[in-house]
């Protein structure tokens, strides 16, 4: 239950969803996405770019926490896809 402004009570609860929050979520979908289809070079600044974004909103809109978790594994999948191209390219990491 909720009460808003007016001491109106209604049962659900809106949630609002801040302009960063979509950001963030937006550059964590369409970094993962793009590291998966383009490559490395791609999805990973729109990785980082997420978690930086969804960082600053983490505690106020659930968007940008689902986005600072996708650039978090968009991250890793790009550390793990570099260290494996190095080693097949034969280079010492």
């Amino acid at each position: 239950m909720c009460i808003d402004d007016w001491g109106k009570i209604t049962l659900v609860d809106k949630k609002v969803h801040t302009f960063h929050g979509i950001l963030s979520l937006t550059f964590g979908v369409v970094g993962l996405i793009s590291y998966f289809l383009l490559g490395l070079f791609f999805g990973l600044p729109l990785g980082v770019l997420a978690v930086i974004i969804g960082l600053k909103e983490r505690k106020v809109d659930s968007y940008a926490n689902y986005g600072f978790l996708l650039g978090i594994i968009t991250i890793i999948l790009g550390i793990v896809g570099f260290i494996a191209a190095a080693m097949y390219l034969g280079l010492n990491v």
